[in-house]
């Protein structure tokens, strides 16, 4: 008769709670799938199995008690400690057989590799040219093709003189282009273009006044046109300027369909064109 609590590690008096932490460990450890399916390890997965299922059951365990405590009792337990005995010796064959298979398995394994040792060695010997002493070897001519590198001149070549005309092309620009000076807005610019100064852009508000509302943000660079003038001037920046009545056209791909945006800059984020 099997000892359901020593296979879990346990007294007749554990708790329930106890019996499933211990339940818990064992089938962890015992698994056959994290041992390989070692024989061992199956049967002693299987005894904790139905230890766990016995003694959790209130019915199950208070019968297995009786015949437990009774087994344990006079010749009981001398047959129990032989039956001990016996699975332990079962046991151990089958792990015994189970390591002998596994040699096995390696030898096949190292013979396999040797076999292809020995086949890779005779395609290599196959391949290898063995010379008779009447035939002297030649050494054999090698024609080496510079092709290529004259390619990679001849496009650097390209290359430095698209460069260089390029940049003769770019100098006469910067000399020829009319040069313009830009000067701040003022009240007399009033209907003309003018381009965003700040390189953090420049907000349009709703009114002549720092603290109104935002409409949009204009980038640097961007092209608004002037419509009118207020009467406030306004210190920014340590600089006086008086707000202007600007208009902002998005050209941009994405605001085809979107109207003019009209609204109010301070006149020291703009320069006339």
């Amino acid at each position: 008769m099997k000892n359901y609590y020593d296979i879990l590690g346990l007294n007749t008096l554990a708790t329930k709670e106890e019996i499933k932490k211990a339940y818990r460990k064992l089938s962890i450890k015992f698994h056959p799938d994290k041992n390989d399916g070692e024989p061992f390890f199956t049967e002693m997965f299987k005894q904790i199995n139905d230890a766990h299922e016995i003694l959790l059951d209130d019915a199950k365990k208070q019968k297995y008690d009786g015949r437990l405590q009774d087994y344990l009792s006079g010749q009981d337990k001398s047959k129990f400690i032989n039956e001990l005995h016996v699975m332990e010796e079962k046991l151990r064959k089958d792990r015994e057989a189970h390591l002998v298979n596994l040699r096995e398995q390696e030898q096949r394994l190292k013979n396999k590799e040797a076999q292809l040792t020995q086949l890779r060695e005779q395609e290599l010997r196959s391949k290898v040219k063995v010379h008779s002493p009447a035939q002297p070897l030649v050494k054999p001519v090698i024609k080496r093709n510079y092709n290529h590198i004259w390619d990679k001149v001849r496009k650097w070549k390209t290359t430095r003189k698209i460069a260089f005309w390029v940049n003769i092309c770019l100098f006469i620009y910067l000399i020829a282009m009319p040069q313009k000076k830009h000067a701040s807005l003022k009240a007399d610019f009033i209907g003309a273009n003018g381009r965003v100064l700040a390189k953090s852009g420049v907000n349009i508000r709703e009114l002549p006044n720092k603290e109104s509302k935002v409409i949009i943000a204009i980038p640097y660079g961007k092209f608004i046109k002037v419509v009118g003038s207020g009467d406030s001037i306004e210190k920014l920046d340590g600089k006086q300027n008086r707000w202007y009545r600007v208009v902002y056209s998005q050209t941009n791909w994405y605001h085809l369909n979107n109207p003019d945006i009209e609204g109010w800059v301070w006149g020291g984020m703009v320069e006339d064109l």
